[in-house]
């Protein structure tokens, strides 16, 4: 298994097939080369080398930063309402998933918007009913809800993204 390290620049993603040498030289992929897929795609068509007939099929990327030391990439990915899933190293097979309670549970949600609210109803008893009711005549209150579910949501990312890089060794990059 031939081990490729990999890094992000603001220009795009760089590879270097032979890192411990005495000059490594780092190449850049081609701009349409954005996920780990498209990079193992291509060195296997032999784009990283003159020779055609040279491809590497069996290859592990090696996620470092601009120092060289090992890093981890994480790109979340919205699914839907009930679950936020977060891409490791542009590998949309490798993911982290956060569900909604893992961010903040419905019984605290609610409660936050009781005590938030002018006025809320007591027979409503669920978060989206809430967000109904007071989408409606407290626009404020639901606006206050959204951007504090958004900074909670962004820690939860951030905590996760920082314990999964920790159990590998590695340094924690969150791409937004």
């Amino acid at each position: 298994m031939k081990t490729i390290h990999i890094k992000k620049t603001k220009f795009g993603f760089q590879h270097c097939l032979e890192p411990y040498s005495s000059a490594p030289t780092w190449r850049y992929f081609g701009p349409d080369v954005k996920t780990a897929d498209d990079m193992r795609r291509y060195f296997e068509t032999g784009r990283h080398s003159n020779d055609a007939r040279d491809s590497l099929r069996d290859i592990n990327l090696f996620f470092v930063d601009r120092d060289g030391k090992p890093q981890n990439h994480y790109t979340p990915v919205d699914a839907d309402d009930k679950i936020t899933l977060i891409n490791v190293n542009y590998d949309r097979r490798k993911r982290l998933v956060l569900s909604a309670a893992d961010i903040w549970s419905d019984a605290d949600r609610i409660k936050y918007l009781r005590d938030t609210a002018i006025y809320l109803p007591d027979e409503i008893d669920s978060v989206p009913a809430a967000l109904e009711y007071l989408k409606q005549y407290e626009t404020h209150t639901a606006e206050l809800y959204d951007s504090e579910l958004s900074a909670r949501r962004f820690a939860a990312i951030e905590k996760a993204c920082q314990e999964h890089a920790a159990q590998h060794r590695r340094s924690a990059m969150i791409d937004s």
